[in-house]
């Protein structure tokens, strides 16, 4: 970093601190961000994001990956100028994942990010609230294969946060890309499509089966840090205002179920004053080409119950689905994000199913402190419209059977189900 840099003329002593600290500084006013050009267009570039990941009141993760290997750096600053944080890591990498902690509730960050000798690409967004009753979050999955599909929903999604002005989170619900995709197909299909739409609000990832048996999921998406409630592996918990979501990674080792449903447990527990939010990729009740994932709904339901969860989000059936409440419990399958349409079963629709169908699509999903409104976006056609085809509010206390329900059953860890194996479940 040359100390004479206009963003670092608040101070070579405090942005030495910051550097040795990994941490932000306050009341450090930086000038504006500098928009440089590549000097070279011919050296690799920018391949996916940069995007945010693992948001809370008071720290982000910024991820990037890099056509080849390079030095990683970041600035960042809040818009209005209050605070400055630089990160430098001069070992080159591809994938490069950074943590920018100390910074302030519901504020909104500038970022850039670089190599030590250009910029390769830059976001905004803002940190979670500690309180916020009213709100509206996104969220859609399967956004594999078909790059156009995707974009014109990320599009829609976007407008429609405009539209709301609401800057809030994105939650996917898996398969990013097709199995097997390398880092350059995994950009074509989700990266690339989704970048206007990464660059201005925090993602929460949800490992699907297309993700499974990869290397790739776990470095564009590394563990949570220690300390912020995470299982060890690719579960998530995150708290946004008056929201708590949970994250249950589908395809972790089977013999670490019984301890993670005890996690998820303790999650839903220590949140009865929040939302409760809870998503996996396979739809525990579906009447899609899948089907429900039965043995999976034996072990984690009574967990969902007693925990008394609102809704639950999943993916891997390509369609739109909404259950009726099912133990007090709503149910949506939101897989139509660019991945090909499928129609129900050939077993028809399940008898709790309420609203089905086959097009691309996304949710919009608005809090306030007594309900908690849904509302499926639909694509009209082969057009880049999309419109509002099915809506239902959830209320803050739904009808959870009482007594609890007994001990989940774990019965289904000795048999493996197709999907655990990766890729023949398609």
């Amino acid at each position: 970093m040359v100390a004479g840099n206009a963003f670092c003329r608040a101070g070579l002593t405090a942005m030495m601190l910051a550097l040795a600290t990994g941490a932000c500084r306050t009341n450090v006013r930086p000038a504006a961000l500098p928009a440089e050009s590549r000097a070279d267009e011919q050296t690799p570039a920018l391949l996916s994001g940069p995007y945010v990941i693992d948001v809370t009141a008071t720290a982000a993760t910024v991820c990037w990956q890099t056509g080849d290997e390079r030095a990683g750096e970041i600035r960042a600053g809040t818009v209005g100028g209050e605070t400055v944080c630089t990160i430098m890591r001069r070992q080159p990498a591809r994938f490069h994942a950074e943590r920018l902690t100390g910074l302030v509730a519901a504020t909104t960050y500038h970022v850039e990010v670089r190599d030590d000798s250009e910029a390769l690409g830059e976001l905004t967004f803002g940190t979670a609230p500690e309180e916020a009753d009213a709100f509206t979050f996104f969220a859609y999955g399967d956004t594999r294969t078909h790059s156009d599909d995707h974009a014109a929903v990320a599009a829609a999604i976007e407008a429609e946060a405009q539209r709301r002005k609401q800057v809030t989170f994105l939650l996917h619900t898996g398969d990013f890309a097709a199995s097997g995709s390398d880092a350059e197909e995994t950009a074509e299909q989700f990266f690339r499509p989704a970048a206007a739409l990464l660059a201005r609000m925090p993602l929460v990832p949800v490992r699907g089966n297309h993700e499974n048996g990869t290397a790739l999921y776990r470095k564009y998406f590394p563990p949570q840090p220690s300390g912020s409630r995470g299982f060890e592996g690719d579960d998530r918990c995150i708290d946004y205002g008056s929201v708590r979501i949970v994250v249950l990674d589908k395809y972790a080792p089977p013999e670490t179920l019984p301890a993670r449903l005890k996690w998820l447990a303790d999650r839903l527990a220590e949140a009865q004053d929040r939302w409760r939010i809870v998503s996996f990729h396979e739809p525990i009740y579906s009447s899609g080409k899948h089907r429900s994932a039965t043995r999976f709904r034996a072990a984690v339901e009574p967990v969902l119950v007693a925990g008394k969860v609102h809704a639950v989000l999943a993916g891997h059936d390509h369609n739109y689905e909404r259950t009726r409440p099912i133990k007090g419990i709503t149910h949506f399958t939101a897989g139509g994000g660019g991945a090909p349409l499928r129609e129900e079963s050939s077993r028809g629709l399940g008898e709790w199913s309420v609203m089905f169908a086959s097009r691309h699509h996304f949710l919009a999903i608005a809090v306030t402190a007594e309900r908690m409104l849904v509302q499926a976006h639909g694509r009209v056609g082969r057009t880049d419209r999309f419109e509002v085809f099915d809506s239902v509010e959830i209320p803050r206390a739904c009808a959870w059977p009482d007594p609890e329900p007994p001990a989940p059953d774990l019965t289904f860890l000795r048999i493996v189900e197709p999907s655990a194996r990766g890729l023949r479940n398609v």
